[in-house]
This record gives C-alpha cells, sequence and structure tokens, in this order.
C-alpha cells in the first residue's frame, strides 16, 4: 500500500525545511520550523530536550507537517516518538550533514553539539 509519504516523498525530499505543528494543552496549534530528513516510511527531526516541543509531544503525540513552508499544500498527519537513542541520533545526524551540511556547515556543527547531549529525536508515522 502506498502511503502518504511515498506520495509526496518525490516533492518534498529536496525541500530545507519542514514546518511541524504540535498541540499545547489547550489544543491551540504551535507551528515551528524545523530541518528534517526523510527515512523509508517516516519522517525525522532533531530537537532538545528543553523545547516546548518536546513538552507538547509528551503531552499529545499528534502532529502535522508542512513541508517546505508554513501554508503548503504538501502535509501530512501523523504520529510522533520521542528517542533518545545515540545510535538512532547518529544515524539521522549522518543523514543531516549529507543533506545540509556541504551550505549550512556551521549550523550543522552547532546542531551536531547539543545533539548527543540534549538532543531528541522525533520521528514522525504518518496517519
Amino acid at each position: 500500500m502506498t502511503s502518504k509519504l511515498d506520495i509526496l516523498r518525490p516533492k518534498v525530499a529536496a525541500e530545507e525545511e519542514l514546518w511541524i505543528t504540535t498541540f499545547r494543552a489547550d489544543g491551540s496549534r504551535a507551528r515551528v520550523p524545523v530541518w528534517f530528513v526523510l527515512g523509508r516510511s517516516k519522517t525525522y527531526l532533531l530537537t532538545e530536550v528543553s523545547t516546548k516541543k518536546i513538552a507538547h509531544l509528551r503531552r499529545d503525540r499528534r502532529v502535522e507537517l508542512a513541508f517546505g513552508s508554513r501554508d503548503s499544500r504538501r502535509r501530512l498527519k501523523g504520529r510522533a516518538r520521542l528517542s533518545r537513542s545515540q545510535g538512532r541520533i547518529a544515524w539521522f545526524m549522518q543523514r543531516v550533514w549529507a543533506k545540509y551540511g556541504p551550505a549550512y556547515r556551521r549550523w550543522v556543527k552547532g546542531m551536531e553539539k547539543y545533539a548527543s547531549d540534549s538532543g531528541v529525536l522525533i520521528i514522525v508515522t504518518p496517519e
């Protein structure tokens, strides 16, 4: 069966960012842009443990992703899982270097600094 991510993949793989929507305690939406990596059937992004995104996701695993811009029609809904696994974070960082490193070397180095200490991988499975 073809997933929504499979359908979107050719159009979004080269995008530099996606907007992740998480849900506050009152149910209102919180949207922020993030870098991402596509896996075979999931979307991966990294953030620091102290962010509001993580607080929201600990309470409510629902997410909405908009690829490219906040108002993009290339969207999908999903459920997020959080991981502090150093192996998974290392896998993610290898792909971040391949995707973003040449153009954004300084920022990727900064991301690497917090990845192993306070990084949390957000793994989104499409609904």
